[in-house]
């Protein structure tokens, strides 16, 4: 197990877990569609899987407060660095340096963001990857969408349309 200055890491088993100061757990173990989705699990020991609209949600709050640009600005280098090897030293590095940007913590916020990106891009037959990820934040930080809209909207729309929508808006 490695330690940081800001939490832990370790490998248990076929789980990656990410572990911050505040007591949040966040790891891969197997969902209802593929063997990589991302589980939170709180200091009462609550575990979710967080939702679209759970993270969407809360990156609509934040930039609300920051501003758009700055939320979208972070959200970036979170997307940049997130690619299907995933690496939890990378991982937790990049999102406890953008969390000190925020007077709240938003650590296991950025890291959620990072590994669902990672899942994306393991999802077998995907061809749009992460790059979904990113139109939906697109799609509420500067198009305006209402985020029950976004996480409806995309569902059942063809890889051709969907990625036509992301090169029109340089993704």
């Amino acid at each position: 197990m490695n330690i940081f200055k800001y939490g832990k890491i370790s490998f248990m088993g076929r789980k990656f877990v990410v572990k911050t100061d505040t007591g949040y757990e966040i790891y891969f173990a197997p969902g209802r569609f593929d063997k990589w989705c991302v589980y939170l699990k709180d200091d009462d020991n609550k575990k979710t899987s967080p939702l679209d609209k759970d993270y969407f949600q809360w990156i609509l709050v934040l930039s609300e407060k920051y501003s758009v640009e700055k939320v979208y600005s972070d959200f970036l280098i979170i997307y940049d660095a997130a690619d299907e090897i995933f690496d939890e030293n990378e991982c937790y590095s990049i999102c406890s340096e953008v969390d000190k940007h925020y007077e709240e913590d938003t650590t296991h916020w950025w890291i959620i963001y990072y590994m669902t990106m990672v899942a994306e891009c393991k999802k077998e037959n995907s061809v749009l990857k992460k790059r979904i990820k990113h139109l939906g934040v697109y799609n509420i930080l500067f198009d305006g969408y209402d985020v029950d809209y976004v996480t409806k909207y995309m569902r059942g729309k063809g890889w051709r349309y969907l990625d036509k929508l992301m090169k029109e808006r340089g993704i």
